[in-house]
């Protein structure tokens, strides 16, 4: 017969392993290859906040680069809170992507894979 411990152990493990399959499962990704284009930073006012006497504006700031690919070209953003840097990249510098419906996830020079949210997507066309 099995003691509390053993069974709280045993369901432990069984929960750690399902997790670890969906993590695994989830991150397996349709790598591609394309090129950085562009890279902008927005910043725009989403309102006021009154502290104490003072008035604070509430300011959101938005990395936006162009991935440039043999068919599309995609517009992406990266949210920066705080004092948070955009992901590092050069311009016409290669870029591993892989997108999922509206959310592009890339792996940037310094090899750390960074989720963007996909803005805009251009069908190339020849002129």
């Amino acid at each position: 017969m099995l003691r509390f411990p053993a069974i709280m152990r045993t369901l432990a493990l069984c929960a750690l392993l399902s997790f670890a399959a969906v993590v695994s499962a989830e991150t397996k990704r349709d790598w591609k290859d394309g090129t950085w284009r562009d890279s902008n930073r927005v910043t725009d006012t989403r309102g006021a906040v009154a502290v104490g006497t003072s008035v604070v504006l509430a300011r959101r700031v938005v990395q936006q680069f162009v991935i440039e690919t043999s068919e599309y070209l995609y517009v992406v953003a990266q949210r920066l809170k705080g004092k948070a840097k955009p992901l590092p990249m050069t311009v016409n510098g290669p870029v591993r992507y892989a997108i999922d419906k509206d959310t592009v996830y890339v792996i940037s020079e310094d090899g750390k894979e960074y989720k963007l949210d996909l803005t805009k997507k251009t069908l190339k066309t020849d002129r």
